[in-house]
């Protein structure tokens, strides 16, 4: 009796609660919170993140100890920062009022007027720089406020890497009128020296040690570099353009401005004058041009002639100055441990033409102290996918494409080993699971990391991570033991390991995703004394990311700590809000966030589908299904296609309306089911065929339940899903409805475009559209996958949105779609944000849309009448001007 009562008190607890939740409207998501900006001390006790939009419009910062047991708000704070031996947290709160917290005994210290901060240590003992821009005052104090020293009239300052050096800028109070002056200061003695007086200086920085520091002047516009050593009188101009005679109309600049970690060097680059285009005579294009001239004098910083930078050295000491790069040639990285040696590569001309001689990439590894150059591969046809140095620089390994195998290069010897040439290709080298994640290029050929410097070398592989040995004294060893090709799991670094493993006790932090049951998780791969693999966790949830497989996790999404074993991560499920969750070995997870707004609502659920179509290829999908699912209706179907989408079954479905995807919880409250079909691309030339029999075998296996209306499907998609819908209505008749968003229509026509300067030509060959050739390579493909030349067997009414800003994609293409249904008598709309690009960015665009798009669903899926602006037309008697409005 007792049990029973139990059992019908729940159900009319859970009726009760069921009752007070509402339906899902399409604006309601606009007013949640959201949490992100996750710091973690490095100790792991404490844990700092923002809620966004709590209050409405507001932010606030939380600050809590990892056990839960203590928590502070505080809102509008900013800057959220642990000291190194985790004693003390730092924020900056409205008004610039510096909180410091000490996290031992949880007093709280405020200090005002505070523009800017650094918690730093001097023999072990921590202390605070805070900085006021009002009074020009730069204080050294204690985390509880007490002073210990005061510089005045700071116009700014920078500080050492090990935080115990100091240089500040004062505004010159004698000798010169308009300038400032450059004093060097040592924390640990308070010794102040003045090293310069004269014009602005900018771009300060430190050698490792501290003791040098250089910075830049202008004189003339143009600028100068300055040196200083400790025990110098003053700072000597190091560099400047009289010193650089064999280059004409130079600059001094570029993104490598550093000291060499030795100290006796000083890296900088030297670039020629934006080349000016006279605007009074005609623009000149050529067949023999290397780049198109939209190219060549674009303004965007990447390219190579606007204008091109070549990086340079010099002694500090003796000041020779040694041009490292010339001509063609561009860095592509340092040796993480010598940067006596780069990677080089050099071309002239786009690389993505592959058709273009003057593109062809030869690599070279570069000595920073000579300025020799040794040729690794010459006269590539493409760029490699990975190529990279070893520590010290000893080898550059790289994927040869052409071999489908890797290489390595002993610089010093020349000498080049095939890696993998005894193992096939696809053992771990073809990061395209078959048909998965389909075309799109995220999983591709990678170097996790090195063992031992220059002794062997970490390779991701398809499922799977392998050892590989530069000097092939080995043979490939799959550290992982062949398990993730056997369960269909993909192991991959968790986080970014830059360079080498360093300790001999080493451990590989791994996550894992199960591409069959969509569960995700952690593993733990010792590699000393003895190689295991040691699961943490595989569970039913979703990081962000994860559904491209390969790459490592963002900090956005994961963050660990500095000194001991704990971590930060944003995890969710269809049912449970994004929320920070805390773990000191990822084997259980603890919420330390607990946000839940979607629990008022009517929400959703979904299903992993797996299906196959009629010649047995295999597929999955996501079904979504309203809270309130009622297996004896009858539900329409709105499919949103955009290459594979079965990764994201466990994320939390995005509420708010997006510039190019549907909100799938407003569907459900209406009435929809929702279905996310993977759609698989993988014979070049035709596919085009193979969307359409991805979607077809998604309908008819989804027909095969009773409630699914049958006759009731809808398919959307943007940009490449746009793509997809326009080829799929032109060659089938199975949906009721379509919205295409900034899609292509014409094939040629994309092929023969510029975006940013850049011709498409080469650019559809593969990615999502698969065309296997260029234009001319292959017409017939262009033609074949063009949906506009078959628009005559269009019979579904179709929304299109494209924008007149769009550069992606050009709107021309829905523009000539839409006349050439509108010539045919075919029922289409077009609508244009005139304000929005590729996508809509603006929220009043959004909602706008979305709620045309339910409207336009609501008619053709559930037979609600015309909406007013469906109904209208432009009529060619207008009564008056108000028609046109």
């Amino acid at each position: 009796m007792k049990r029973e009562f139990l059992a019908l008190f729940f159900s009319l607890l859970a009726t009760i609660v069921n009752a007070q939740k509402k339906r899902f409207e399409l604006d309601a998501a606009y007013s949640w919170p959201k949490v992100n900006g996750a710091v973690l001390s490095p100790d792991a006790e404490f844990a700092s993140f923002n809620i966004d939009n709590y209050p409405l419009g507001s932010h606030t910062l939380v600050i809590k100890s990892t056990s839960g047991s203590w928590e502070r708000r505080y809102q509008y704070a900013d800057g959220p920062t642990f000291s190194d031996d985790g004693r003390f947290f730092l924020a900056k709160l409205p008004n610039d009022t510096l909180l410091a917290i000490n996290l031992q005994n949880k007093s709280i210290f405020k200090t005002p007027a505070t523009t800017r901060y650094n918690i730093i240590k001097i023999n072990s003992v921590s202390y605070i720089l805070n900085y006021c821009q009002r009074d020009s005052n730069l204080k050294l104090s204690k985390p509880d406020g007490t002073i210990v020293r005061k510089f005045s009239e700071v116009i700014n300052y920078e500080l050492a890497t090990g935080n115990d050096r100091l240089v500040i800028k004062r505004r010159a109070l004698v000798g010169c009128k308009n300038c400032i002056s450059v004093f060097y200061v040592d924390l640990k003695s308070f010794n102040e020296k003045k090293i310069y007086q004269g014009n602005d200086v900018s771009d300060i920085i430190f050698d490792n040690s501290g003791s040098q520091v250089c910075f830049m002047t202008t004189v003339g516009a143009k600028p100068e570099i300055w040196h200083y050593k400790t025990g110098e009188s003053c700072s000597k101009l190091l560099v400047s353009s009289k010193l650089l005679a064999d280059t004409t109309n130079v600059v001094i600049g570029g993104r490598y401005y550093k000291f060499s970690k030795s100290g006796d060097r000083l890296f900088f680059s030297i670039k020629g004058t934006p080349r000016k285009n006279d605007k009074g005579e005609p623009e000149i294009w050529s067949y023999k041009d290397s780049f198109l001239k939209s190219f060549y004098f674009g303004n965007n910083f990447e390219r190579p002639q606007n204008p091109r930078e070549y990086l340079s050295n010099i002694d500090v000491k003796n000041g020779t100055i040694t041009q490292l790069l010339r001509g063609s040639e561009s860095e592509i990285a340092f040796a993480s441990e010598n940067d006596s040696v780069l990677l080089v590569k050099s071309s002239f001309g786009h690389e993505n033409e592959f058709w273009n001689k003057e593109a062809r990439i030869t690599y070279t590894a570069c000595n920073t102290v000579t300025g020799e150059k040794v040729i690794i591969e010459k006269d590539c046809k493409g760029p490699m996918n990975v190529i990279e140095l070893s520590p010290s620089g000893k080898y550059a390994v790289y994927y040869d494409a052409v071999i489908n195998a890797y290489c390595s290069y002993e610089i010093a010897s020349g000498r080049k080993l095939v890696l993998t040439k005894d193992f096939p290709g696809k053992a771990f080298a073809d990061y395209r699971l078959q048909g998965y994640p389909s075309t799109y290029s995220l999983g591709r050929e990678k170097i996790v990391g090195w063992l031992g410097s220059d002794k062997q070398i970490l390779v991701q592989g398809t499922y799977d991570i392998w050892l590989l040995d530069p000097d092939k004294r080995r043979p490939p060893e799959n550290l992982t033991n062949g398990i993730g090709k056997t369960n269909k799991t993909v192991f991959s670094l968790a986080i970014k390991n830059p360079g080498q493993i360093q300790k001999e006790d080493g451990t590989l932090l791994l996550k894992a995703f199960n591409i069959l049951d969509k569960r995700f998780g952690f593993y733990s791969l010792s590699l000393y004394p003895k190689k295991a693999l040691k699961l943490l966790s595989m569970q039913p949830m979703y990081i962000e990311g994860i559904e491209h497989v390969y790459p490592e996790l963002s900090s956005d999404v994961m963050v660990s700590a500095k000194k001991c074993s704990g971590f930060i991560l944003r995890l969710e499920t269809v049912n449970d809000y994004p929320n920070y969750y805390f773990s000191r070995s990822l084997e259980r997870f603890k919420i330390i966030s607990s946000l839940q707004p979607q629990k008022q609502y009517w929400w959703s659920k979904s299903e992993l589908h797996t299906y196959k179509d009629s010649v047995g290829k295999c597929y999955q999908g996501i079904l979504y299904k309203p809270e309130d699912f009622n297996p004896k209706n009858k539900y329409p179907v709105i499919m949103d296609i955009y290459e594979e989408k079965s990764n994201l079954l466990n994320s939390f479905p995005d509420a708010e309306p997006s510039g190019g995807e549907i909100s799938i919880p407003h569907l459900l409250s209406r009435g929809y089911l929702v279905f996310l079909p993977d759609v698989k691309k993988e014979r070049y030339r035709y596919a085009g065929d193979d969307v359409v029999q991805s979607v077809h075998a998604a309908v008819n296996h989804l027909k095969s339940f009773s409630w699914v209306n049958e006759n009731k499907f809808g398919i959307c998609g943007g940009s490449t899903g746009g793509w997809e819908v326009n080829y799929i209505i032109t060659h089938s008749k199975i949906f009721s409805a379509a919205i295409s968003m900034c899609g292509i229509s014409d094939m040629i026509s994309q092929a023969t475009q510029l975006r940013d300067g850049i011709s498409h030509i080469n650019s559809l060959s593969g990615f999502g559209h698969m065309l296997g050739a260029t234009l001319f390579e292959d017409t017939e493909a262009y033609i074949k996958n063009s949906p506009i030349l078959m628009s005559r067997n269009v019979s579904t009414p179709l929304l299109l949105l494209h924008n007149e800003l769009d550069q992606a994609v050009l709107p021309i293409h829905s523009r000539s779609f839409f006349l050439a249904l509108r010539d045919l008598q075919k029922k289409v709309w077009w609508l244009n944000y005139k304000s929005e690009g590729h996508g809509l960015g603006r929220r009043e665009s959004r909602l706008d849309f979305h709620s045309r798009a339910i409207q336009f669903w609501d008619h053709f899926l559930k037979d609600a009448p015309e909406p007013q602006w469906i109904k209208d037309a432009l009529s060619s008697q207008p009564e008056s001007d108000e028609d046109f409005k």
